[in-house]
């Protein structure tokens, strides 16, 4: 049976090519706290369209939990890195955004 997860996330600073995002996942009482950067233009790269970062890094998030545990997800890591670990990323991000 899996857990359900709770996902909070917020921005927390912003350069000239990246957004930083302070990502908080619950459960049981317990807290996990991420700090997860995403490149300005990655979402044009990838899905050919602009697609609002909170709302892919929560996709992102629940892809991940959904894929290993979350003792295991890196601390502090820019989200296209996602796809070096897990090829079926940057794809299942697309059915999600584009279907």
């Amino acid at each position: 049976m899996k857990s359900k997860w709770k996902v909070s996330i917020e921005k927390i600073t912003e350069t000239i090519n990246t957004r930083v995002f302070e990502v908080v996942v619950s459960d049981d009482g317990k807290k996990h706290l991420f700090r997860v950067e995403v490149d300005k233009d990655y979402s044009n790269i990838l899905f050919g369209k602009e697609i609002p970062n909170l709302l892919l890094v929560q996709q992102s998030f629940i892809f991940l939990l959904e894929h290993e545990p979350v003792t295991s997800i890196l601390r502090d890591f820019n989200l296209k890195e996602i796809q070096s670990y897990f090829g079926d990323y940057e794809e299942t991000m697309k059915k999600f955004f584009l279907s």
